[in-house]
């Protein structure tokens, strides 16, 4: 399995996602981030020959998993990329 995470570099030091999803949260903008991450990981693996059976993981917000729309979500996320 490969995990993808995001992370905020900055000058001087880099913060790890809790520093700023939580801004991005309350900003409704955390599925905009979680669609970039997932497109980057996808498409990553599909460039470099992916093993069969390889999983990507993506950690989401707990309201993006309440939405009715989340798993056609993710599949275009996966289309996008070209992933099977």
């Amino acid at each position: 399995m490969v995990e993808a995470l995001a992370r905020w570099r900055g000058d001087p030091v880099a913060l790890g996602p809790g520093s700023f999803v939580p801004a991005l949260e309350r900003a409704g903008l955390a599925r905009r981030l979680a669609a970039a991450v997932a497109r980057i990981a996808a498409s990553d693996l599909m460039r470099n020959g992916a093993p069969a059976g390889l999983a990507v993981s993506v950690n989401l917000p707990v309201d993006e998993l309440e939405k009715r729309d989340t798993l056609s979500w993710i599949a275009d996320q996966l289309r996008a990329a070209r992933m099977p």
